[in-house]
Formats: C-alpha cells, sequence, structure tokens
C-alpha cells in the first residue's frame, strides 16, 4: 500500500507540475548528471508526503544523504531528516545538515569544524558540516520537494514556497582561490534504502 501511495504521488507530481524537466531515481553508488551550470535549477524529490502514518514520527532516521559532485569529485553531502506531521493541513519540520568533503588537498576549514548555513553565509568559509534551521512545512498530499541552485559563489537549498532552508560555499577547485570554484554537475545518494529520491533537471 505505501509502495503504491509513492507511485501515485511521483507520478502526479513529474508527470504535472514538472513536465518540462527530466526526472530520474537517484541510485546508490551510480553517479548521474546533475548539472546545476548548464541549468538554472534542480529539484529532490523525496520519498515521502511528510504525513504520519502509524506509529512512525520521522523519515529517514539515518540522516539518509545525497551525494554532490564537480565532475568526478566529490564535493559536498546535503543529509535530511523528516520530523512528519499528524496529517494533511499540520505542520511537519525537514532537519538539513551541509557537510564539505575533503578531497585529496583538504578543502574544509578544520579549525572550524562547525557552521550554521545562514543566510548571510560568507563565501570564504568551509566548514566541515553546517546546520541549518529546522525548516517548517505544511503537509500535503504529495511528495516533499527541495530546489538547489548555485548563486555566485554558494549552493542555495530552498523548500516549499521558494522559502529559503539554508546555503553553502562552494569550495575553490584543488582549494586554490586562484583557480575558481568547483561547480555542482552530478549527483548520487549513499543511504536510502527501498525508496529513493527522484533528481529531476
Amino acid at each position: 500500500m505505501l509502495f503504491v501511495k509513492i507511485f501515485l504521488v511521483y507520478s502526479a507530481l513529474i508527470g504535472v507540475v514538472y513536465a518540462r524537466v527530466t526526472c530520474s531515481k537517484a541510485t546508490r553508488g551510480r553517479i548521474k548528471s546533475f548539472d546545476l551550470e548548464t541549468n538554472p535549477y534542480g529539484y529532490v524529490v523525496f520519498p515521502t508526503n511528510g504525513i504520519r502514518e502509524g506509529t512512525k514520527h520521522s523519515a529517514f532516521n539515518n540522516f539518509e544523504h545525497l551525494r554532490l559532485y564537480s565532475d568526478q569529485t566529490h564535493i559536498l553531502s546535503l543529509y535530511m531528516r523528516v520530523i512528519l506531521a499528524g496529517g494533511p493541513g499540520e505542520t511537519g519540520y525537514m532537519d538539513m545538515e551541509l557537510e564539505h568533503i575533503m578531497d585529496p588537498s583538504g578543502c574544509f576549514d578544520i579549525t572550524g569544524s562547525e557552521g550554521i548555513c545562514t543566510e548571510d553565509l560568507k563565501d570564504d568559509v568551509f566548514p566541515f558540516v553546517s546546520f541549518c534551521e529546522r525548516f517548517p512545512f505544511t503537509a500535503k498530499n504529495s511528495a516533499l520537494i527541495i530546489k538547489l541552485e548555485m548563486e555566485g559563489n554558494f549552493l542555495v537549498v530552498r523548500g516549499a514556497g521558494n522559502r529559503f532552508m539554508g546555503k553553502v560555499a562552494l569550495p575553490h577547485v584543488e582549494c586554490d582561490p586562484s583557480q575558481g570554484r568547483r561547480r555542482v554537475t552530478q549527483i548520487s545518494q549513499g543511504t536510502f534504502g527501498r525508496f529513493v529520491p527522484q533528481v529531476c533537471t
């Protein structure tokens, strides 16, 4: 029954709302195109409508995550946990963390290992992990969606109503400011199980 509900949610959402974009499953261990340089933004459609069923109060308890790449270089991870609403029209919450990945040359600032992904974030700060403010949403009978876009030197994440969820500074190429910034061009997922997100550009 749960599978049927999720299938119907995906079909309605992708077939109607995002008729002009291409969507596919984020397969574990398989990198696929998610080019935010060519496309103005991309979407991630999560396999939940944010509504509680039975005794389950949250989705993705282990902070399942998406991996973002610049070509073949893994530069960022996005972790998500959803606090489920009691029913349609009620409020649920999305907890998100953004993580800089240490590439062979070591790009994150180990002296400032934690940060907050606020709108006034500076573009020369690269903490290992950034905690975003809990994001409230009104539950509906449709999948939860986030939008990712590159704005200048940042990756910005937005939720329902195009509201700001968080952002993180894009790392420099080889950690060298003279070489410019990495760009998000590909995506994969690391820990989602039976039900996985759809990614759309």
